[in-house]
C-alpha cells in the first residue's frame, strides 16, 4: 500500500490489501479492478458503485458491507462472509462464490448469471428479482430465502435445500 492515500472514488486498480483491517472504510465509486482483499477484514465497508471486476475476496469478512450497484464480474468471493450485506443491483456475472456466506443478505435485482454458488449459505437472503440464470447453486442452502420473481433459467439446483 506504501504512501498511497485511500479515498472514495479513487483509482486503485490492482491494489493489494490482503489481510488488512479496513472496517467501515469508504471505497464507494472507487476503481479496485483486480484488487486483492484475501483474508481482509472489510466489515461494514462501503463498496457501492465500485469497480471490483476480477477482484479477489477469498475468505474476506464483508459482514454488513454495502456493495449496491458494484461491478463484481469475474470476482473471486470464495468462502467470503457477506452475511447481512447489501448487494442491490450488483453485477456478479461469472463470479466464484463457492462456500460464500450470504445469510440475511439483500441481493435484490443482482445479476448472478453463470456464477458459481456451489455450497453457498443463503438462509433468509432477499433474492427477489435477481438473475441466477445458468448459475451453479448445487448444495446451496436457500432455506427461507425470498426468490420471488428470481430468474433460475438453466440453473443447477442439484441437492439445493
Amino acid at each position: 500500500m506504501s504512501d498511497q492515500v485511500l479515498t472514495p472514488g479513487g483509482n486503485f486498480a490492482g491494489i493489494d490489501l490482503q489481510g488488512r483491517d479496513l472496517r467501515n472504510f469508504d471505497f464507494s465509486r472507487a476503481n479496485l479492478h483486480g484488487g486483492n482483499f484475501t483474508d481482509a477484514n472489510l466489515k461494514g465497508i462501503d463498496l457501492s458503485h465500485a469497480d471490483l471486476t476480477e477482484a479477489i475476496f477469498y475468505c474476506a469478512n464483508l459482514e454488513g458491507a454495502r456493495l449496491d450497484n458494484a461491478k463484481l464480474e469475474g470476482a473471486n468471493l470464495e468462502r467470503a462472509n457477506l452475511s447481512k450485506a447489501s448487494l442491490l443491483r450488483a453485477n456478479l456475472k461469472g463470479s466464484k462464490l463457492t462456500g460464500v456466506n450470504l445469510d440475511h443478505t439483500d441481493l435484490r435485482d443482482a445479476d448472478f448469471q453463470h456464477a458459481d454458488l456451489y455450497g453457498a449459505q443463503m438462509t433468509q437472503a432477499e433474492i427477489s428479482s435477481a438473475d441466477l440464470s445458468h448459475s451453479n447453486l448445487e448444495q446451496a442452502n436457500l432455506r427461507q430465502a425470498n426468490l420471488r420473481q428470481a430468474a433460475l433459467n438453466s440453473a443447477n439446483l442439484k441437492n439445493t435445500v
